[in-house]
């Protein structure tokens, strides 16, 4: 059948009326979604807190992403952001009854102060393979038992009259042991002190009233 000008026009508006509605429904969504984007995120930034490094993984990332101050540009549900301690750590090194040169058995307590080291970026990348997900007591768990290990291990290299007359010589030979070590897993050894050294024998006790009367 023919159609008169006027129902042609009229069929035209119908159509664009209901492309205009769909168009506003599509436009009405988006900013829906990017409205409840925006709830779970602060501008869509992430900000690292002192002492913590921000690993971030996810879309457009294809290896980790470290930050340690500042701030970075995430989206929930996309990335995923892991927080991990930079905090020093103390820790009282333990040897009990360690063989000394010449035979002689003493315990050893020593003070260590370590942490993550969050300047380095390949050592904060190994740090992230070992200790990612870990509370920080577990983490200084960790610590404890490789320092303990390798105070032990200079004890037994030492003579016991090293180990009370050059306190130097031990610590030292410590730091750098314990450094290269803990170096493997992510953690720098920043300070180490002997704090005792006893034996149950009273050899120290006699080697210090010789060096006594030697003065």
């Amino acid at each position: 059948r023919k159609l008169d000008l006027h129902e042609i026009i009229s069929n035209q508006n119908s159509n664009q009326t209901k492309s205009s509605g769909f168009s506003c429904a599509i436009v009405n969504s988006t900013r829906l979604v990017l409205h409840k984007l925006q709830d779970n995120m602060v501008f869509g930034c992430t900000t690292c807190k002192p002492n913590e490094a921000l690993i971030i993984t996810g879309c457009c990332y294809q290896s980790p992403v470290f930050v340690t101050n500042g701030w970075k540009c995430t989206i929930p549900g996309i990335h995923k952001v892991q927080r991990m301690p930079l905090n020093v750590m103390k820790i009282t090194v333990e040897s009990p009854r360690i063989y000394a040169k010449p035979g002689v058995t003493i315990s050893v307590n020593g003070l260590s102060e370590v942490r993550i080291n969050g300047w380095n970026q390949d050592m904060l990348a190994v740090a992230f393979d070992n200790f990612l997900g870990k509370k920080e007591h577990e983490i200084e768990a960790i610590v404890k038992e490789k320092l303990e290990a390798q105070q032990s291990a200079i004890i037994r290299q030492m003579s016991i009259d090293e180990i009370y007359m050059d306190r130097r010589k031990f610590c030292t030979a410590f730091f750098n042991a314990a450094s290269a070590d803990l170096e493997r897993i992510g953690i720098s050894v920043l300070s180490y002190r002997l704090e005792e050294v006893s034996d149950e024998d009273g050899y120290l006790k006699a080697l210090g009233e010789a060096r006594l009367r030697l003065s």
